[in-house]
């Protein structure tokens, strides 16, 4: 399976969405190597990376899907990713951000472009507004890669000051490795 493809797809929240998507990449032969599948309010979304055979027509194979977006009411989206596009995954240590606090504008885009200036890597993001005791609050959850060479004081004193700012509390941690 030298052939990589990058599926994408939403659509409103029912039973069955994944084991119709997953389904289909086992039919034509593909295997999935990485994903991520989600909620968002009642929205589903997915993304996933599957080897599939070389002979594999990108284009029967996303007529194959017509059927489940039809049944499953959702968009699907594929396209190939080459060997090239393979990338490794962020080095350095694992680190868990944390921001709560009442919802305001600004908040996702402030501590992501902390983060960025920092050269910190996001590997996950996950926010959120729920109902708070004075009105609307938001949570952000960002899974990081700090580099080894990182200025921790440095890190601490930039995300302090943008929790400050915001008005948000910001904690962070680092996060267990699992050995497998």
């Amino acid at each position: 399976m030298a052939q990589r493809i990058y599926l994408t797809g939403f659509g409103p929240d029912k039973p069955g969405i994944v084991a119709a998507i997953t389904a289909l990449v086992q039919q034509h032969g593909g295997n999935i190597e990485d994903a991520t599948m989600t909620l968002i309010e009642d929205q589903f979304a997915f993304l996933l990376i599957a080897g599939v055979p070389d002979d594999l027509s990108l284009d029967a194979f996303k007529q194959a899907f017509a059927p489940v977006e039809a049944d499953q009411g959702i968009a699907v989206y594929i396209q190939p990713l080459g060997e090239e596009n393979k990338g490794a995954a962020p080095q350095g240590n694992p680190f868990m951000v944390s921001v709560a606090g009442d919802d305001k504008t600004g908040i996702t885009a402030t501590f992501s472009a902390v983060l960025a200036k920092h050269g910190i890597s996001i590997t996950d993001l996950s926010a959120k507004t729920i109902a708070g005791e004075n009105g609307p609050a938001y949570v952000l959850m960002i899974e990081t890669v700090f580099p080894t060479t990182i200025n921790i004081p440095s890190i601490e004193k930039d995300l302090a000051e943008a929790g400050e700012g915001l008005n948000v509390e910001v904690t962070y941690h680092p996060i267990e490795a699992i050995a497998l």
